[in-house]
């Protein structure tokens, strides 16, 4: 039995041109026709993307900014109070439950009150040192920063014994400013 002759639904010049292609430059150079082409789409739809943007943005530059219709009393921060001689055993407190609260003994603290001068507002001083590992005095130095904002450090001191001790001898100078106003000048009434 004999075979019956169809036509193709394609024309044969495509067939023959795309083997042609494939014989000049092979799968590789078939595989870098297509990936030009997606390239090159995808450079097409960034481009689109663009100009989309720049109409958003000029859009969004012609519109009135939230930042500048607010009043400007509320665009002065807010500085915070220092505090004052009555706020003492409070401050205390709170040095002492970083301490404690980081896992390091407050077995003895030295404290003084500096009244003001006129070079130096009046502040109060802790001193206190500990023999711990640095994850225990770098969490309560985090903690208390976190609960006294105003605190400031005058000294602060670590040492070892050797590089294999895990403990170190760390001795700190806290000095938290106090709202006291300065002495009257001399010859003033």
């Amino acid at each position: 039995m004999e075979r019956a002759l169809t036509l193709s639904a394609r024309p044969p010049w495509v067939r023959i041109a795309f083997a042609r292609l494939h014989q000049a430059i092979g799968w590789a150079g078939l595989a870098g026709i297509a990936l030009l082409a997606l390239a090159a789409a995808a450079g097409y739809a960034t481009w689109e993307r663009k100009t989309e943007l720049e109409v958003a943005m000029a859009t969004a530059r012609a519109m009135p900014s939230p930042a500048v219709a607010r009043p400007a009393a509320e665009a002065t921060p807010v500085l915070p109070r220092l505090p004052s001689r009555t706020d003492i055993p409070f401050l205390l407190t709170r040095i002492e439950r970083a301490v404690t609260q980081s896992g390091l003994p407050w077995s003895a603290g030295d404290y003084r009150i500096s009244a003001a001068t006129d070079r130096q507002p009046a502040s109060l001083e802790v001193r206190c040192a500990f023999k711990a590992p640095y994850p225990k005095l770098r969490s309560m130095l985090v903690d208390l920063l976190g609960t006294v904002p105003m605190a400031t450090f005058r000294e602060m001191s670590f040492s070892r014994q050797d590089i294999r001790s895990p403990d170190v001898d760390a001795r700190f100078a806290i000095a938290v400013f106090l709202a006291d106003e300065p002495p009257p000048a001399k010859g003033a009434p």
